[in-house]
Protein backbone atom coordinates (compact mmCIF):
# COMPACT_ATOMS: atom_id res chain seq x y z
CA UNK A 1 0.00 0.00 0.00
CA UNK A 2 2.90 2.21 0.84
CA UNK A 3 4.66 1.93 -2.28
CA UNK A 4 0.92 2.19 -4.28
CA UNK A 5 0.68 5.50 -2.64
CA UNK A 6 4.43 6.93 -2.86
CA UNK A 7 4.11 5.78 -6.52
CA UNK A 8 0.91 7.63 -7.03
CA UNK A 9 2.93 10.72 -4.77
CA UNK A 10 -0.05 10.51 -2.44
CA UNK A 11 0.87 11.59 1.29
CA UNK A 12 0.28 9.38 4.24
CA UNK A 13 1.14 9.24 7.56
CA UNK A 14 2.08 5.71 9.29
CA UNK A 15 0.86 4.57 13.15
CA UNK A 16 2.44 1.91 14.82
CA UNK A 17 -0.30 0.81 17.68
CA UNK A 18 1.61 -2.20 18.56
CA UNK A 19 -1.87 -4.56 17.72
CA UNK A 20 -1.41 -2.84 14.81
CA UNK A 21 0.37 -0.89 12.10
CA UNK A 22 -2.06 2.30 10.15
CA UNK A 23 -1.68 3.72 7.13
CA UNK A 24 -3.37 7.34 7.16
CA UNK A 25 -4.35 8.99 3.83
CA UNK A 26 -7.05 11.62 2.57
CA UNK A 27 -9.08 10.27 -0.22
CA UNK A 28 -10.28 12.74 -2.96
CA UNK A 29 -13.01 13.80 -1.21
CA UNK A 30 -11.19 14.59 2.01
CA UNK A 31 -12.34 12.00 4.26
CA UNK A 32 -9.03 10.34 5.86
CA UNK A 33 -8.83 6.41 5.24
CA UNK A 34 -7.31 3.95 7.08
CA UNK A 35 -5.72 0.90 5.99
CA UNK A 36 -4.56 -1.27 8.67
CA UNK A 37 -2.01 -4.89 9.35
CA UNK A 38 -2.92 -7.14 12.17
CA UNK A 39 0.48 -8.66 13.44
CA UNK A 40 0.74 -12.51 13.50
CA UNK A 41 -0.42 -12.69 17.17
CA UNK A 42 -3.16 -11.22 16.81
CA UNK A 43 -5.40 -13.94 18.07
CA UNK A 44 -2.94 -13.91 21.54
CA UNK A 45 -3.91 -9.42 21.51
CA UNK A 46 -7.80 -10.43 20.71
CA UNK A 47 -7.82 -13.20 23.76
CA UNK A 48 -6.20 -10.68 26.13
CA UNK A 49 -8.12 -7.84 25.10
CA UNK A 50 -11.46 -9.78 25.49
CA UNK A 51 -10.47 -11.18 28.83
CA UNK A 52 -9.89 -7.43 30.54
CA UNK A 53 -12.36 -5.91 29.09
CA UNK A 54 -14.74 -4.88 31.84
CA UNK A 55 -11.71 -4.08 34.34
CA UNK A 56 -10.29 -2.22 31.63
CA UNK A 57 -13.70 0.47 30.99
CA UNK A 58 -14.31 -0.07 34.95
CA UNK A 59 -10.57 1.31 35.35
CA UNK A 60 -11.34 4.28 32.82
CA UNK A 61 -14.71 5.20 34.35
CA UNK A 62 -13.09 5.32 38.19
CA UNK A 63 -10.83 8.14 36.66
CA UNK A 64 -7.64 5.98 35.73
CA UNK A 65 -6.84 7.50 32.14
CA UNK A 66 -3.34 5.70 31.80
CA UNK A 67 -2.82 3.63 28.67
CA UNK A 68 -3.54 -0.03 28.63
CA UNK A 69 -1.78 -0.11 25.49
CA UNK A 70 1.58 -1.99 26.14
CA UNK A 71 2.03 -2.71 22.72
CA UNK A 72 2.73 0.85 21.62
CA UNK A 73 5.57 0.87 18.90
CA UNK A 74 6.75 -2.66 18.93
CA UNK A 75 8.35 -3.59 16.16
CA UNK A 76 6.49 -6.60 14.06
Amino acid sequence: MKQRLERAGEKYRETNHGYCKSIYVNSPDGLIVEFTQDPEDVAEIDAVRRNDAHRELARWLAGDRSTNNELRGRAF
